[in-house]
Formats: structure tokens, sequence, C-alpha cells
């Protein structure tokens, strides 16, 4: 049995039987992002996704991020605990990872379209701000030849400022102290 486990997850129960004695193949990746970071073994004909899962001793809260193939066809999770892998098959079991950070599901939608429309904002508004606050068209400096105008770095603030407001902004709005 080959064991790299990070450390979230516990060691597979010795129910794993060592590689080809038979069964079922089972292998559970730890690391959505490394296929290198894997369990594998056998278990024996008859247990239910749900078994293998149990065996495997990964913790409930890990669960709803599993995924779960026999062969090449996905298992809904309604039905692991009535599928029985026949010997023979192979049974992955994998992570998706799922976002947002800190365990409480996904970004909300309306955030990140907030964002993107202030990045859409920033591009098309860089300009006429820039040269509204008084960057004019002078030549600032020469780099590699090439002049680099005041209205050019202008640009660049406004364009790398706005964002970072708008995104404070949002935040503030979809987050109440």
């Amino acid at each position: 049995m080959t064991e790299t486990i990070t450390p979230s997850l516990p060691a597979i129960v010795p129910a794993l039987l060592p590689e080809g004695a038979g069964g079922v193949r089972v292998m559970i990746l730890t690391n959505p992002f490394r296929m290198s970071e894997r369990i594998t073994g056998t278990v024996p004909a008859g247990w239910t996704i749900t078994d293998i899962i149990e065996a495997a001793g990964l913790e409930p809260a890990y669960r709803p991020m599993l995924r779960v193939w026999v062969n090449e066809d996905v298992v809904p999770r309604d039905w692991w605990g009535r599928i029985k892998p026949k010997a023979g098959t192979m049974v992955s079991i994998r992570p998706i990872p799922r976002g947002g950070g800190g365990g409480g599901g996904g970004k909300s939608p309306m955030r990140m379209v907030l964002m993107l429309a202030v990045m859409v904002a920033a591009t098309i508004a860089a300009g006429p701000i820039a040269g509204a606050i008084g960057f004019g068209e002078g030549v600032a400096f020469t780099a590699f030849g090439e002049a680099v105008t005041w209205m050019a770095i202008g640009k660049a603030v406004v364009a790398g400022v706005i964002p970072r407001c708008g995104n404070v902004t949002i935040y503030a709005l979809e987050c109440p102290a």
C-alpha cells in the first residue's frame, strides 16, 4: 500500500488489502492538485462506496468535497450507499476544489459580477480621470528609446487605484460589520 497523506487526512485503516490481492482497486487522492499525493489499495468486492470511504477514515466534514468514479463512471452521492463495485473494478475518490476559502462555500456571484464591472470601469475611465486630475501629454522620461508620457503614467496609476477602491467598496457593501 502506498501512502502519501496530508495531515488533514488520517491514515487508511488496515481494512484495505495490499495491492494485487484481488477485489476492488481503490485510489484516493488526498490533494486535488497533486496526483502523487494518494492512497492506493484493494478492498473486498461487495463493499459499498460508503464502506470504502468510511474504511479510509475520511472525516464527514471532508466528504461533501469528494467525487467518486467507478472505472470511468461518476457515482452520484445519493448512490454511494447502494453501489457495490465488482472485483476487478477501479474506484477513484477525489476531492474537488470548491473555492471561497474559509470553508463557507463559494464566492458570491454578485461580488464576482461587481468586481468585473469595476475592472471594466477602471479600463474605460483611467484616461479621462488621469487627464482631469492634471496628467498631461508631456514626456516624463525616455525608456528603451521610447518616450513615456505623463498621461501614460497617470492612466497606469488611476487604473491601479480604481480596482482597489472598488474592491474595498464591494466588500464593505457585502459584509456589514
